[in-house]
């Protein structure tokens, strides 16, 4: 939801320091995930949520966001803004434009960029592993890791706990796979 709204105001309003969010956003690609990890914990530790799940519930949207709003800034900029304007002439105000124009013919895109950041975060190990260190805490991604020691492994524990790890990337991908075959002119259709 925040990159839709970022995105969108990137991309379909003039405002001062547009152009500086825009390349903030292409510069936080250079910046190293392992970079932040000493920030990151200083951070949630002051909040009180180290080794808690809410540590990764701050932490997760940081790192994704970035991503996701550069993605949906190009797909936004595909849409014609004859067809927004049009809306606008109608009487629509911007928020009514996003939801019941913008949002329908981004439904492709904004699919793509949900599944992304789901599996980005979904498969994301080295936070999980540094914010959470008790094992009711810990994500499935670093439980696993728990089936390898250090001079062997349960290979058939690991390979269980990875398909059943898989499945609710799985499932996203199915459900959002019939949102990218529809097609781009959704909203478009008065």
């Amino acid at each position: 939801i925040i990159s839709i709204i970022g995105s969108y105001a990137m991309t379909r309003l003039r405002f001062p320091g547009r152009k500086f969010f825009k390349t903030s956003i292409i510069f936080s690609y250079m910046i190293p995930t392992a970079v932040l990890f000493v920030p990151m914990y200083v951070f949630v530790s002051k909040l009180g949520f180290y080794d808690n799940k809410y540590a990764l519930l701050i932490i997760y949207p940081t790192t994704v966001v970035p991503y996701c709003c550069y993605m949906l800034m190009s797909y936004f900029k595909a849409i014609p803004y004859a067809l927004e304007e049009a809306a606008l002439i109608d009487g629509c105000t911007r928020l009514k434009s996003l939801w019941h124009i913008i949002i329908p013919i981004a439904l492709p895109g904004i699919a793509v960029v949900a599944t992304f950041a789901f599996t980005m975060s979904w498969n994301e190990y080295l936070y999980a592993m540094i914010m959470t260190t008790s094992g009711k805490q810990q994500t499935a991604v670093v439980a696993i890791s728990s089936f390898k020691y250090a001079d062997s492994a349960i290979w058939g524990r690991i390979m269980s706990a990875s398909v059943v790890t898989s499945l609710p990337v799985t499932i996203i991908y199915i459900i959002a796979q019939g949102q990218l075959i529809s097609g781009k002119s959704d909203g478009s259709v008065k």
